[in-house]
């Protein structure tokens, strides 16, 4: 693990990597504080409950979580084509049981998008996937898809909220040999001018760390089996 200490706002600062089969580093975007507007409440979507022990039947899925009340919000596909053009599938889990809901509008589905939850807001944000740049964001009732001016390219992304920074931030590994970094402040994307790990041979994460101010990002290095 390589410390590097969290940068004030609207300043980049260089990430430390490891190398090792699991790659650790910390990672600092270009951040800035957003103000914080309130929502008005929602009717929900018709929903069908799963049993306590069932989990969603789902390939490739995302799972991202409310920290104000613990709801965890799944997106995923059952049998995703090639064409990206199967819906995705929307499931909650609040409390003990997972529900299925049936929003009046679902994005295509794309394997490898990042899906985080954004306090600024009260939604969760979807972007990016295999082909495609699409930016979708779900307020506990339905899907919208959102138009920015710029958006992060295609590919598989990860993506959490900084809570220092108090912003989105998105890895993607394409294109190109770079990890680029985007920071998402509400209502469009921005490129982080900082450097960012190498690119991943496996599955990479990434997490904010509140108690140090930093974002931590696993990249794995592949598997030699």
């Amino acid at each position: 693990m390589a410390d590097v200490e969290h940068p004030q706002p609207r300043r980049g600062r260089t990430l430390a990597s490891v190398a090792a089969p699991i790659l650790v580093v910390a990672i600092v975007a270009l951040l800035s504080s957003r103000g914080h507007g309130d929502r008005p409440p929602a009717p929900r979507p018709s929903a069908t409950s799963a049993p306590i022990d069932e989990l969603p039947i789902v390939s490739k899925s995302m799972v991202a979580s409310d920290p104000r009340n613990g709801t965890l919000l799944l997106v995923g596909c059952c049998d995703p084509g090639v064409s990206g053009s199967e819906p995705a599938s929307t499931w909650e889990r609040i409390g003990t049981g997972w529900t299925h809901l049936a929003p009046a509008t679902a994005p295509p589905y794309h394997p490898g998008a990042g899906l985080a939850f954004d306090p600024a807001t009260a939604t969760f944000l979807l972007q990016g996937g295999d082909g495609s740049s699409e930016t979708w964001s779900w307020d506990g009732r339905d899907w919208t898809p959102l138009h920015p001016p710029a958006s992060p390219p295609p590919g598989p992304a990860v993506m959490t909220y900084s809570s220092a920074g108090r912003v989105l931030v998105l890895l993607t590994t394409t294109p190109g040999p770079d990890v680029e970094t985007w920071s998402w402040d509400g209502r469009t994307w921005a490129r982080v001018a900082a450097p960012a790990p190498p690119p991943p041979q496996g599955p990479f994460a990434v997490a904010d760390d509140p108690l140090r101010r930093r974002l931590v990002v696993l990249v794995g290095a592949g598997c030699g089996l």
